[in-house]
């Protein structure tokens, strides 16, 4: 269910970034991923997806279905580079092309963005993901890495 009532548009929006190739057994975590997050968030959200068609599908679905009503949410997509794939798959190490495109630099993809939290998506929101937000201001504007404790 989608907690509508929760969110202020006064607070600023917060940008996501997801990288995920979450088809088949992976995809469950996905949406126990966004079901959390919605449901607690107190502020607007545009998300970042980073994935392959088929996901990006599925999870366009699952929002549809089960949070028709959410609003000051929105996603774009950013599909997977054939081209990049192409590179990738003829690595000499083993790796699956797959599981390097992932672990690309987000810069690679956006270059307007300053903030960025990186995380994985097999998580439970316990708690409101804006506050992300109020994290940002324990870091210089010059910080390239910042940690925090798991919210």
């Amino acid at each position: 269910a989608y907690n509508s009532a929760l969110v202020g548009l006064h607070q600023p929006k917060l940008n996501i970034v997801i990288i995920a190739n979450a088809t088949y057994h992976r995809f469950g975590e996905l949406e126990v991923f966004f079901n959390s997050m919605l449901y607690f968030r107190t502020c607007p959200i545009h998300m970042h997806l980073i994935t392959d068609t088929l996901t990006y599908t599925q999870l366009e679905g699952f929002i549809k279905d089960f949070h028709p009503n959410v609003q000051h949410f929105d996603m774009q997509h950013y599909p997977e580079t054939e081209s990049l794939k192409y590179h990738f798959s003829n690595f000499s190490t083993g790796w699956k092309h797959q599981q390097a495109f992932w672990k690309l630099p987000l810069e690679l993809y956006f270059t307007d963005l300053d903030k960025v939290v990186v995380m994985d998506f097999d998580l439970i929101f316990l708690g409101d993901i804006c506050q992300f937000n109020k994290q940002f201001s324990h870091f210089s504007d010059d910080a390239a890495v910042g940690m925090a404790p798991e919210m």
